[in-house]
Formats: C-alpha cells, structure tokens, sequence
C-alpha cells in the first residue's frame, strides 16, 4: 500500500490529466453515464479511490452530497482546490 501512495503522491498531477487523454475519455463518459442510469434515489455518496476528484466533481453537479477518500493526500490536496 505504501508504493501505491508514494506513486500517486508523486504523479498527482498526470492523475488529473488522466481522463483528457481520448482514450480514457471514454471511460470517463461510460462511467458519468452509469452514474447517470444508476445513481437514482440515492443523495450522498462517498467516492472511494477520489483521486483529484474528477468524478466527485460530475456527481456534485449533478447535485450529490460527496465525500471524498484516497490514499494520496496530494490527490486530495488537488480536489480540495477545485
């Protein structure tokens, strides 16, 4: 566990960056759509792995009460600034 979190420590930002690459685009628009189909009747979500909060940021607009958990304080850091 802790080689996991030194590595998304350490490359925080590329994790951000992730879902602009065309390929994981798609995973970022297949997984907002099972959100979408999914996520009905429910109103608060912990959103577990965050990471920099990417989908945290998608389930808060569409007007879920979100928390947060990863193991990498420097992703948090990033979604706490967004």
């Amino acid at each position: 566990m802790d080689y996991v979190k030194a590595y998304y420590d350490e490359n925080s930002t590329l994790e951000w960056d992730r879902l602009d690459n065309p390929y994981s685009r798609i995973e970022f628009t297949t997984t907002t759509h099972l959100i979408d189909k999914y996520f009905k009747n429910i109103s608060n979500v912990i959103d577990i792995g965050s990471g920099p909060g990417r989908y945290s940021i998608e389930l808060i607009k569409r007007g879920f009460d979100v928390s947060l958990l990863d193991l990498s304080q420097n992703l948090l850091d990033i979604a706490k600034k967004i």
